[in-house]
């Protein structure tokens, strides 16, 4: 049976995203590989906004060894490093202001509100205070190439976007009640073993019982997995982070294993997209109810992923159904390279 290497036991186990994931997708969304990260695209920005003025002045963009560096000499370049994100934010920030306009929405209000939910995820994935995340939220706009222009606009996209489907976002008892058991349920601590071969991981599973009545399993698991194990998971001898046997990233067949597994137990061979694994039950931790003020925060990050989800649709939908012809060359190169874009023949 063919294997598919790309899925695996996610861990560190799975997570909310942050609404800084969301600023990334809306970004650069459909553009696969975020673009705005690109140096070049920051000038692109700085271009965008100051191009008319300066050259009105008469004054060049960049002055290099005493040389004049016009925009002229630099639109080629800005336009196919960078032209393709340009070109769907200009679609994106269009067609939502236009949306907007017909609700009678005006997001000038909002943006703050954005702003504020994008200091707080980026603070909850740090695991520090909101007063505290500045300098976070600062690298992560230069990383992104989100000067002043660009990330404002993102805001703007971003409040559009969460008022045209708010509608549609309902929670259920069931996902609250799951994201508080991903959240504060009980844990296993477990090692991880992972063999191309069904073979080879029945014959480590007998080898690891064997050993067992003169070594530790555990430390007889943690050397098998650091000698031969293939998931990346082998040089820590296969020790994951703490996982939710209820957590449904984690394949059915993993969730079963773990559902009673005590301390010491060792499975049987589990067929995986990714090969055949072993998983040595190390440490089961206990739960606890979480309080009232953390099912209000669970409750936030449960609407807050639907949101993202829901909007991060609806963008590509916008953009999808947007009839776009590029008459410049190099904003045309750049547009019809984009990722998952078959190039022209």
């Amino acid at each position: 049976m063919t294997k598919n290497p790309t899925t695996r036991i996610p861990h560190p186990p799975i997570r909310f995203a942050a609404a800084a994931t969301l600023a990334l997708a809306l970004a650069a969304c459909g553009s696969g590989q975020p673009r705005a990260a690109d140096p070049e695209f920051r000038g692109l920005d700085r271009a965008q906004r100051s191009a008319d003025p300066e050259a009105a002045a008469g004054r060049p963009a960049v002055v290099a060894g005493g040389d004049r560096i016009e925009w002229s000499d630099l639109r080629a370049a800005l336009s196919e490093s960078a032209g393709a994100v340009a070109i769907e934010e200009a679609i994106l920030g269009r067609e939502l202001r236009r949306r907007a306009a017909e609700i009678n929405f005006d997001p000038a209000g909002a943006i703050t509100a954005e702003e504020r939910l994008l200091v707080e995820s980026v603070a909850a994935d740090a695991q520090v205070p909101p007063s505290q995340a500045g300098e976070l939220v600062a690298r992560f706009r230069a990383d992104r190439g989100l000067g002043p222009a660009r990330y404002r606009a993102l805001l703007e996209r971003s409040a559009i976007l969460r008022r045209l489907i708010a509608a549609e976002i309902t929670l259920t008892p069931e996902e609250l009640d799951l994201a508080a058991q991903l959240g504060y349920g009980p844990r296993i601590r477990a090692r991880y073993y992972v063999a191309p071969s069904q073979s080879r991981a029945a014959a480590v599973r007998d080898a690891l019982l064997r050993s067992a009545e003169t070594t530790p399993i555990s430390i007889a698991f943690a050397q098998q997995a650091m000698a031969d194990s293939i998931d990346p998971t082998a040089a820590r001898g296969g020790l994951l982070d703490p996982i939710s046997p209820v957590d449904p990233a984690l394949p059915a067949v993993v969730r079963s294993a773990l559902e009673n597994a005590q301390p010491g137990a060792l499975t049987q061979v589990l067929s995986l997209d990714v090969g055949y694994a072993l998983l040595l039950i190390e440490d089961r931790i206990p739960g606890r109810a979480p309080t009232a003020a953390e099912l209000a925060q669970i409750e936030r990050r449960v609407r807050t992923r639907k949101e993202r989800f829901a909007m991060e649709q609806l963008a590509r939908q916008i953009l999808a159904d947007t009839k776009t012809t590029v008459f410049d060359p190099a904003l045309r190169w750049s547009w019809e390279s984009r990722p998952g874009i078959e190039p022209q023949q």
